[in-house]
């Protein structure tokens, strides 16, 4: 009988284990779902309780393969990239080419001496008034001063959306003056009239030293450069917007301010200003 007691005392303290042993057990499997969810959520979709950002020093950022799918840029090479980005460029404003095109066209119909595609081309209505020997005088007078132009002489260039100013600067003449004492400078003036551009005109102006003036080169230098200073860049050089040298005796010379490109500012640089009104005369 005693026997009996003792193996039903050690059955139930059997299962007083085993079901120890399920509740630890079950306790732990919860515990590990629980770790297991929360891994689950740090590594799927961001969300706003999780910081999913991460910034990179630059040597990091630099010890990044460039060439790894989805991985980012060294700072060499995005430097790189970003100075390859092309650049805008104003179309408005004309090409060297295309305004070399309208005056070598010009050059060609001067050549035929055809007065219609002339104002054509220029909107010159000016000359419309002219006797035809008068026109034919000026056109063959043209023709010759402007066909011979090297344009690689032309290597002052100053342009915007509506005017454009070529011009070779001063150099010596030594065709006039083997001696090399003459200089000679020419421009060409074009402008945008009514939407097309246009040759407004070209100079050719000389200055010289007479053979008894007694200068060094260097004196002779500096005494061209301020002759030919243009400091505003409007094709007017500076002695003559202020009407100085021979300019101060002539009563019809209008003063200009030489440290402004548009001294009224109509928009017409000074230079072209002072040729521009017989185009848009009607």
């Amino acid at each position: 009988m005693s026997k009996q007691k003792g193996s039903v005392v050690v059955i139930i303290l059997s299962l007083i284990i085993v079901a120890s042993v399920a509740v630890l057990g079950g306790a732990m499997f919860i515990n590990y779902r629980a770790s297991q969810k929360t891994a689950d959520v740090a590594i799927g979709e961001p969300v706003d309780s999780i910081d999913n950002t991460q910034t990179l020093s630059q040597d990091e950022t630099q010890n990044i393969p460039a060439d790894n799918p989805g991985e980012s840029l060294s700072s060499d090479v995005a430097k790189e990239t970003l100075s390859v980005a092309p650049k805008s460029v104003d179309s408005s404003v004309p090409t060297d080419e295309q305004l070399w095109a309208v005056f070598d066209n010009l050059v060609e119909v001067a050549k035929s001496g055809d007065i219609a595609k002339y104002v054509d081309l220029t909107n010159d209505r000016s000359v419309l008034s002219w006797e035809e020997s008068q026109f034919k005088e000026y056109i063959t007078w043209f023709y010759e001063e402007n066909k011979d132009f090297v344009k690689s002489d032309f290597d002052i260039r100053w342009k915007d959306n509506k005017q454009a100013i070529f011009s070779t600067g001063p150099v010596k003449d030594l065709i006039t003056d083997p001696n090399g004492d003459q200089y000679v400078e020419r421009q060409i003036i074009f402008a945008k009239i009514d939407s097309s551009w246009e040759f407004l005109g070209s100079s050719y102006d000389s200055f010289g030293f007479s053979p008894s003036v007694s200068l060094s080169a260097q004196e002779k230098q500096k005494e061209v450069q301020d002759r030919f200073l243009d400091s505003d860049k409007d094709g007017v050089r500076d002695q003559e917007e202020v009407c100085g040298g021979s300019l101060q005796y002539k009563s019809s010379c209008v003063k200009t301010d030489p440290t402004k490109r548009d001294t009224d500012g109509d928009g017409w640089w000074d230079g072209v200003d002072k040729t521009i009104s017989r185009f848009l005369s009607p």
